[in-house]
């Protein structure tokens, strides 16, 4: 398992300008167009100062848009000198925009105010998209709100917006001092934001991990871990063997039962462990479908016939598929261990038929069936149908989980349908082999 790893506030930020780089420059050289027309007015036999400036803007915004959305790709360098390069482009390309504020004095006041408001939005626009990043936003406080600023005071001094430049200066001032205040709290949220995502990637990595430690554990200790129950039936069959009194014979019988339970449950843990820690491996053969499915039924009689199930093998003769024996052997016996363990008094029946290149396999039951809401649940591990609590007896709610991982494993499609008291049909078809 690879690590997870955390995106950093720098390399987010460089996604957000690189999508800002792709979209804005337009919007940019549309609101330019507007001052450069105010210029073409007030210097209507001056093309080149109004169209050059226009042409100039326009270049450094294609470029922009050229530039920015590389940056994130090229990961072969920091992000910091990434981000750095990011902020040079968008200062040159603001200081180039800011140079229209030349024209400043000679605009009448309505003119001068819809500069004004053009700067200010496509500035507070640019600091915002780039959640408070500190360069974006000293460009545009530095290089657009100031100058603004000190032009309206100017013009109110020695121009003729008197009073009224003096309090818009005064304005933009205080404007700029709470946009820088803004953006530095907007940044500080968003490192707080990406610190804590960098800490919950760290500990999913480590969860993860002892997960799978765990898991591995369990499926390397499987021969360890089963040794003991095999002893411990061999020895209770081994004691039956004897001359018994009653009541110890019914401890005997007892002990056998208890240790077969438990021996299915382990093997349902440990199938289970072994799957997900990816050290079963399909191999590949050709064989007999309908010997293996009748051996898989004898195996399952004895249950069967205590729960009073009609436990039949409909296959043909011809029937051989090519895949892993041992794998479709174990996904057979835990539907049909579901079926046998979860009804009473039913019929179950295993039913091979030919669809074309393929013999499809059917595990169907007259029991008490699923009902809609129940049937998405079925293959969530440890969950059991009409037994919430776990109550003994009835495994513990791992045998379709098995099932479900090793249909994927197999590349088989699984499929079923069920309703209440209308019993359950499991189906999925194997390749055909020939012998």
């Amino acid at each position: 398992m690879s690590p997870r790893r955390a995106i950093s506030l720098d390399e987010e930020l460089l996604t957000i300008i690189a999508s800002q780089g792709k979209s804005s420059p337009y919007v940019i050289i549309m609101a330019m167009s507007i001052v450069a027309y105010m210029l073409y007015q007030q210097l209507p036999g001056m093309p080149w100062v109004w169209g050059g400036w226009l042409s100039l803007v326009a270049i450094t915004q294609i470029y922009r848009a050229y530039r920015l959305p590389r940056l994130p790709l090229q990961t072969h360098r920091s992000a910091e000198r990434r981000a750095r390069e990011a902020a040079v482009v968008n200062s040159v390309s603001t200081g180039i925009q800011s140079l229209s504020l030349l024209a400043f004095p000679f605009f009448t006041p309505f003119e001068a105010a819809v500069q004004t408001m053009i700067f200010v939005g496509v500035g507070v626009g640019s600091m915002v998209a780039a959640v408070g990043w500190a360069p974006y936003t000293l460009s545009h406080i530095w290089l657009t709100l100031m100058p603004v600023s000190i032009l309206w005071a100017w013009s109110g001094l020695e121009g003729s917006a008197g009073t009224l430049g003096i309090l818009i200066a005064l304005v933009g001032c205080a404007y700029s001092v709470t946009l820088w205040l803004v953006s530095k709290r907007l940044y500080r949220m968003n490192e707080v934001f990406f610190a804590n995502q960098a800490a919950l990637a760290l500990a999913l990595d480590e969860a993860e991990a002892s997960g799978l430690a765990r898991t591995r554990f369990l499926a390397d200790a499987s021969h360890d871990l089963r040794q003991p129950l095999h002893a411990l039936s061999m020895f209770s069959a081994s004691l039956r063997m004897h001359q018994l009194n009653d009541r110890t014979r019914e401890i005997s019988i007892n002990i056998e039962a208890a240790v077969t339970a438990l021996s299915s449950q382990l093997d349902a843990l440990l199938d289970i462990s072994k799957l997900d820690a990816g050290v079963v491996s399909v191999k590949i053969s050709l064989f007999d479908l309908s010997e293996s499915l009748t051996r898989l039924c004898g195996e399952m009689q004895t249950i069967a016939n205590a729960a009073a199930i009609n436990l039949q093998v409909e296959c043909p003769s011809e029937a051989t598929v090519r895949s892993d024996p041992a794998l479709f052997e174990l996904l057979v016996r835990n539907l049909l261990t579901n079926a046998v363990t979860h009804n009473r008094k039913c019929s179950v029946r295993v039913v091979v038929v030919a669809k074309s290149d393929r013999w499809e396999i059917a595990v169907i039951d007259t029991g008490v069936g699923i009902p809609l809401e129940e049937q998405e649940r079925v293959f969530e591990e440890f969950y059991q149908l009409q037994n919430p609590g776990g109550a003994p007896g009835k495994g513990l709610g791992l045998g379709l989980s098995v099932v479900r991982r090793l249909s994927n494993l197999l590349k088989v499609e699984l499929e079923f349908v069920s309703a209440p008291g209308q019993g359950t049909t499991f189906r999925f078809s194997m390749p055909v082999g020939v012998l």
